[in-house]
């Protein structure tokens, strides 16, 4: 059965030859330069060889700064790969990466993890992100435009199309690159990639819609259309519209430290009738019909208390299955992220609900530009012996004779290393471990994870994210009623700052966590 939504696919696919393109950022800002202004770079690249885009005179260039980290970018670079092969309308393409800027790998590190991949473009290596810096680039991906002249015609921060980076060369002039029409995404900009990620797969109708919607979700590092629970492993698009029994599914991975499994449930239960069979909105078919998908028993729970809660709010049976995900595959590479790239594309999905799917009120945000790591020079300068020990070597201070272990005045702990906030006095509980122990950091991009298997344990290691410090370790024997979680942390790994001196030494910002 063909529903409006495919027809409408099948048109766009004769129309425009689809590619592949990344999650984008749909708060995306526009830069617009002067017409007279020219740009003219030389950076080495990974290959050794040093390349000038004053060496591409007389030819469009489409520039795009990315990073290791960042999903939505390493997901559209097929899409990069392709325009570099094809130069559609004589474009070339370069990219650039900032080793030690906005989070990225040091040099040596991106080197090393760049070599098990073919990069089928150009990568420039834009170190400590001088030239991003300089442009005034502070999310990933960024997309720069410049003209056969030399002239920068605009950069723009979010992910664009091939389709648009061709129209922009077209239209010539200082104009905006149409913007998405949807909500904001408060999730990029979030490095996700030293997260313990969950996953959930969720069918809702047009997954085309789903997928949008989820990525704009707080917490959800990434959102991804596929079928699932059908009777073959990779089936095509034709055969699920030809009822082959798979689902139109959104595999959703987010972070539950920032999102919760019942909270993204009734952001999902806010875009779907529940009580309706093989259907969502125009799309009548056994592909759109609802479910929630999981490989975690614990899961299963969560979605059933989810739908007694829903099943309250309506007078017929609820028809959403909850069922173990038995199969699921991804969608050809037109399907993914599909209104990002159209976004006047049918779509059946309210985005309404959305409104408070922000960053939530009185969340702290630490932005990772302001602090820095010095060199190890400077650091064995700066710190005392054992703080090096500790924050660079990964040893352990002894319990209870540790500066902070019983320290209750109010106030914040920032790395002792870069000076990044860390922990606050509020989330500070007495553990009776003997060192200092918190609940939560204050903002929970500022700490990373890694599995500690020394002395014969297997244990959580918890790492600062700008200064890569060893802090300590989390433990879920935390109080319960605050989330569970107890951050153990070395007092030398930290440094206290009272309340009454946050003002003074440059993190005034965080004063309104202790207004009360």
């Amino acid at each position: 059965m063909w529903s409006m939504r495919s027809v409408f696919a099948g048109m766009r696919l004769l129309v425009a030859g689809l590619l592949v393109s990344c999650a984008t950022e749909s708060t995306s800002h526009s830069s617009e330069f002067a017409s007279s202004e020219v740009v003219d770079f030389a950076l080495p690249s990974l290959d050794g060889k040093t390349a000038s885009v004053s060496e591409f005179r007389g030819k469009k260039v489409y520039v795009k700064f990315w990073a290791s980290w960042c999903s939505i970018c390493l997901a559209g670079l097929s899409e990069v790969e392709e325009l570099h092969a094809v130069q559609d309308d004589g474009i070339e393409v370069l990219t650039i990466v900032s080793p030690g800027y906005l989070g990225e790998k040091p040099k040596a590190a991106f080197a090393t993890w760049a070599q098990s991949r073919n990069f089928g473009f150009p990568v420039l290596l834009d170190v400590d992100g001088k030239l991003a810096a300089s442009l005034g680039i502070g999310a990933y991906p960024t997309s720069m435009w410049i003209n056969e002249k030399g002239q920068a015609l605009e950069l723009k921060a979010g992910q664009v199309s091939n389709e648009q980076i061709a129209e922009r060369f077209r239209s010539g002039r200082t104009e905006k690159v149409a913007e998405s029409k949807f909500p904001p995404n408060p999730n990029v900009g979030i490095d996700y990639s030293k997260t313990e990620l969950k996953d959930i797969w969720l069918a809702g109708g047009c997954f085309w819609g789903v997928e949008a919607f989820m990525t704009r979700v707080y917490g959800v590092a990434d959102a991804t259309s596929g079928y699932a629970n059908g009777p073959t492993e990779t089936p095509t698009y034709e055969e699920v519209c030809a009822a082959s029994g798979h689902a139109e599914t959104v595999h959703v991975r987010y972070d539950p430290h920032r999102v919760s499994l019942d909270k993204l449930l009734d952001y999902y239960f806010g875009i779907i009738d529940p009580t309706v069979a093989n259907r969502q909105g125009n799309d009548a078919g056994v592909q759109y019909r609802t479910g929630i998908y999981y490989r975690d028993p614990a899961d299963r729970e969560v979605a059933a208390q989810a739908i007694r809660e829903e099943q309250a709010k309506y007078s017929d049976p609820i028809v959403t299955e909850l069922e173990p995900l038995k199969q699921y595959s991804d969608a050809e590479r037109y399907h993914q992220d599909y209104l990002e790239k159209h976004p006047n594309g049918y779509c059946h999905t309210d985005f309404s609900g959305l409104t408070n799917a922000s960053i939530p009120q009185g969340a702290i945000v630490v932005d990772p530009k302001k602090y820095f790591k010095p060199d190890d020079a400077t650091l064995r300068k700066l710190l005392t012996p054992s703080q090096y020990a500790v924050t660079q070597e990964d040893q352990t201070e002894r319990a209870f004779s540790n500066k902070y272990w019983d320290n209750h005045a109010p106030g914040l702990y920032v790395d002792v290393a870069t000076g990044e906030p860390l922990f606050s006095s509020l989330d500070k509980f007495e553990s009776g471990c003997g060192w200092p122990s918190f609940t939560k950091a204050v903002d929970p991009a500022v700490v990373h994870y890694k599995v500690d298997t020394q002395f014969g344990m297997e244990r959580t290691e918890v790492r600062s994210r700008v200064g890569d410090s060893h802090l300590g370790h989390v433990f879920e024997d935390g109080p319960r009623d605050r989330g569970g979680l107890r951050f153990c942390i070395n007092s030398e790994s930290i440094r206290f700052i009272p309340v009454e001196e946050l003002e003074q030494q440059g993190y005034g910002e965080f004063k309104a966590l202790f207004v009360r």
